[in-house]
């Protein structure tokens, strides 16, 4: 009788029912798992154009409604401005190059003004007589503000402790004007200026150590008035003496906005305007003129001549017909008899001395060879006809094949 073969149990663990299990488990985490959010989202730059609360669109405004004529540059570089303007930098996150460094400076060293606003080492900071401190600080506001506080907590700081970045100045104390001191978290005795202003050549500059001093979410708490030094910076920098800087510029192009080059473009202009571009666009060009001159020839070259060369049967074939128009039937039956001795001499046990030797120890092998033998001795001594000389082949076939078969 045959016995069923019993059926395999199915485990539940397979592909087909854990994956699709997996994925919606996947899937529910990630629709009921709540977004990570905080109260300061958004862009944060610190923009004119943002109205999110790290951008820069309140302070923007508020100059505006001031009575500044406030314009926003998005065109490539940093053109140069008049004595009449006020050029604002807020912590562009694309660093200005040393060149456009120089051209700022150079603008307010003739009359005008700079509202900077940095960020660390870059080389407009390099270029200003003060620097980020290491630490920050607690800015204490005014007394006597009576204003009420907003609903809800800053997600900046949710003490409504604010502190800001110190500045530290680069050599000695220089004449200037201070907006808004930190006390240092090492020592509250110790201060340090948070927004500074000095005069340069016959302009002036206002340096800011740090970016919260003007985001929306900072200068619209009323308590803090740090809207009213934005404001007192601005009319320290409009103050040129004879004229007033009503004209404010803030500069978009580095905060990403207007065209921007791409990597053709990038590459051209590092080659046509600065020094190290057009150093390398000489180098390169001389390379391709020192290629040029020692590539060409005075006379063409001349193409290589092919012979065309005969198959090895065409080459046998020629050489038959050769040997046959000559009659040279004893070079056919010597190399024949050359080509068996090559043939069976790793059969023997020693090597043949000669032609005659080999066909002598043939003989003695076997004695029934003496026909062979003799046919092509006779082949190898005279001129024969053609007939004969095919009797020659055959009789060392017979040879060849006696030499080739093992002795008994």
């Amino acid at each position: 009788m045959n016995e069923e073969r019993a059926a395999p149990r199915r485990s539940i663990f397979r592909p087909a029912i854990t994956l699709p299990i997996l994925a919606a488990i996947v899937i529910v985490v990630a629709v009921s798992t709540p977004e990570a959010t905080t109260a300061r989202g958004g862009d944060p730059r610190l923009t004119t154009y943002s109205t999110s609360p790290q951008g820069a669109k309140g302070f923007y405004e508020l100059a505006e409604r001031l009575g500044w004529r406030t314009e926003r540059q998005r065109a490539r570089g940093t053109p140069s401005l008049d004595s009449t303007t006020i050029r604002a930098l807020l912590s562009p996150p694309i660093e200005l190059p040393p060149t456009e460094v120089h051209r700022v400076l150079e603008d307010v060293r003739r009359g005008g003004a700079l509202l900077a606003v940095v960020s660390g080492e870059e080389p407009l900071e390099d270029s200003l007589p003060v620097h980020l401190a290491e630490n920050s600080g607690t800015y204490k506001p005014p007394s006597g503000q009576h204003c009420a506080r907003p609903s809800g907590a800053l997600a900046l700081w949710p003490d409504w402790q604010v502190r800001l970045f110190g500045l530290e100045w680069r050599e000695g104390h220089p004449d200037g004007t201070v907006f808004v001191t930190v006390a240092s978290s090492d020592s509250e005795e110790v201060t340090l200026p948070a927004a500074v202003g000095f005069p340069l050549g016959r302009g002036r500059v206002v340096v800011m150590s740090d970016a919260d001093l003007l985001r929306n979410d900072v200068i619209r708490v009323c308590s803090w008035a740090l809207d009213v030094v934005a404001v007192r910076a601005l009319e320290y920098l409009s103050d040129g003496g004879a004229h007033k800087r009503q004209r404010l510029v803030f500069d978009e192009y580095h905060q990403g906005f207007g065209e921007h080059p791409g990597s053709l473009s990038a590459v051209m202009h590092y080659l046509g305007a600065t020094p190290s571009g057009r150093a390398l666009l000489q180098i390169v060009l001389a390379v391709l003129v020192l290629t040029v001159a020692t590539g060409v020839r005075a006379v063409p070259p001349r193409a290589p001549g092919r012979v065309e060369r005969r198959s090895p049967l065409e080459h046998v074939d020629a050489l038959a017909h050769a040997y046959a128009r000559v009659g040279a039937t004893r070079t056919v039956a010597m190399r024949l008899l050359r080509g068996m001795r090559r043939r069976v001499e790793p059969r023997m046990r020693g090597a043949a001395s000669s032609d005659e030797a080999i066909l002598d120890a043939a003989l003695i092998r076997q004695p029934l060879l003496r026909d062979d033998v003799a046919i092509v001795k006779r082949a190898l001594s005279q001129p024969v006809s053609t007939h004969d000389l095919d009797r020659t082949a055959e009789a060392l076939d017979n040879i060849e094949s006696s030499l080739m078969k093992p002795l008994a």
